[in-house]
């Protein structure tokens, strides 16, 4: 409990760390890590027990089980703590595992090359359910692996609360200006494009995978294609982040504070 305490107390104070007010000490970094592991295994063992609850039921045959991450985490890999300003392939790049009904099973293969999104999953879902007519394209994991798809892309908008919490840690009252607060990503086959408000960047990730080289000079005709296909995607109204304007409930509001998003 001592450990969890003090890892919160960081985690949620992290707006002066990245103010430069407070260090984080490699042994913290470690706490980190050991407490996510922990939550790996309370997951794998949760999931377990809900297997074998549906075996003993007799549903297991007949009920279809998506497993995936939201996102992942960062524990000092930027100079970042947490899941936000950056998009990342150490974000991105989550578990994704389905056990399909018995009387659907689209994806022969037992595991894929396909790059996918979790945006597939909702068409995904719905056609298993037999819900063909709520599904209002064809974004779904078969049409991707149909297609061996090698395109995926990614957006990430820091939350208003976010930027406003960081803002009462600085000395200045002011956001961290090196801390990328809009982000878009598109990765089409070895190459991850990363576009910001200030800069472009262009990784290879087979060469690269923690995306410390930008070769965006060296490439510029793959910069080009690569932007070209971002364009079309947002073009095509497939992006996802947006700002909310709803108000939170106080318990709501609690959560998410407890969580340390604000």
């Amino acid at each position: 409990m001592r450990l969890l305490l003090k890892q919160r107390n960081i985690y949620t104070q992290r707006g002066k760390y990245y103010d430069g007010q407070v260090t984080v000490k490699e042994s913290d970094l470690d706490g980190f890590v050991d407490l996510y592991d922990g939550e790996i295994k309370y997951v794998d063992a949760q999931l377990k027990n809900l297997m074998s609850i549906l075996k003993t039921m007799g549903e297991f045959k007949n009920t279809m089980v998506v497993i995936f991450g939201d996102h992942g985490e960062l524990f000092g890999e930027d100079g970042l703590i947490g899941h936000h300003f950056s998009l990342a392939d150490t974000l991105l790049h989550v578990p994704l595992l389905v056990k399909w009904p018995q009387r659907y099973h689209p994806i022969t293969e037992s595991r894929v090359s396909s790059y996918v999104e979790l945006s597939d999953l909702f068409g995904t879902i719905l056609k298993a359910a037999g819900l063909d007519d709520a599904v209002n394209n064809e974004r779904t994991l078969k049409s991707k692996c149909a297609d061996n798809s090698k395109t995926a892309y990614a957006e990430y908008k820091a939350p208003a609360s976010l930027v406003e919490s960081f803002k009462t840690q600085t000395r200045d009252g002011t956001f961290p200006a090196h801390l990328r607060t809009n982000i878009k990503a598109l990765r089409h086959g070895k190459y991850k494009l990363t576009v910001t408000d200030e800069e472009i960047a262009l990784f290879n990730i087979e060469s690269d995978p923690n995306e410390g080289t930008d070769v965006s000079r060296e490439k510029p005709d793959v910069v080009t294609d690569l932007r070209e296909r971002m364009n079309d995607y947002i073009g095509n109204g497939q992006t996802k982040a947006s700002n909310s304007t709803t108000a939170f409930s106080e318990d709501v509001e609690k959560q998410l504070k407890d969580l340390g998003y604000i």
